[in-house]
């Protein structure tokens, strides 16, 4: 197992190649994605039925908020993309919110996230993301005033980053003082680094 010491400076690693993934994966990825989204809707209205959707295409993570944006916008409705990659709903007139979740669900089963995002990083997008934890977010957040958690080892690191409940970021003790505040932040200093993929 790789120590901390042994992975190189985040500017010496060359940006990592993701892991080709099965077509069965792909699909099991592509399905709990799908899934997930119509039981988000499910839990807030019980009684919808659920629209038969069609997929049009998978999209890449750094796209899919304003995909979704466009999507719900063509249908008639508001919401916002977020700086961080997130689509926020905002506020919604509550007797059309089951028109609008279900609409919602229909934008994102349409334009889903590539199953290749939603993998398993490999142990060199791992060492990666580790380098550049420590070497460019740690250090970005300190400057911006805020704290990061304790850097863990890199074995502790790596286990935990297979159960998403168990993982270390520098954002995790990180408690912006307003949304622009989280917004600029995000801006400065990404939550990942853009070549992990």
């Amino acid at each position: 197992m790789t120590e901390p010491s042994d992975i190189r400076s985040f500017d010496d690693l060359a940006a990592p190649a993701a892991s080709a993934i099965s077509e069965a994966l792909a699909a099991n990825l592509l399905d709990q994605q799908i899934e997930a989204a119509w039981d988000n809707t499910h839990a807030l209205f019980p009684d919808l039925d659920r629209p038969d959707v069609t997929t049009v295409r998978m999209v890449a993570r750094t796209e899919w908020a304003q995909t979704i944006l466009a999507c719900m916008t063509d249908a008639g409705y508001s919401g916002r993309a977020v700086e961080d990659g997130s689509f926020q709903t905002g506020s919604i007139d509550p007797t059309i919110a089951p028109q609008y979740y279900t609409q919602l669900f229909v934008c994102k089963a349409e334009y889903p996230i590539d199953p290749r995002y939603l993998a398993p990083f490999n142990v060199e997008q791992i060492e990666y993301l580790y380098a550049y934890f420590r070497d460019q977010l740690a250090p970005c957040l300190e400057e911006h005033g805020y704290t990061p958690s304790k850097l863990p080892s890199f074995r502790t690191f790596s286990d935990g980053w297979t159960d998403e409940s168990a993982r270390w970021t520098p954002y995790a003790d990180v408690i912006p003082t307003s949304e622009s505040a989280w917004l600029e932040l995000q801006q400065s200093c990404p939550q990942l680094p853009r070549s992990i993929y």
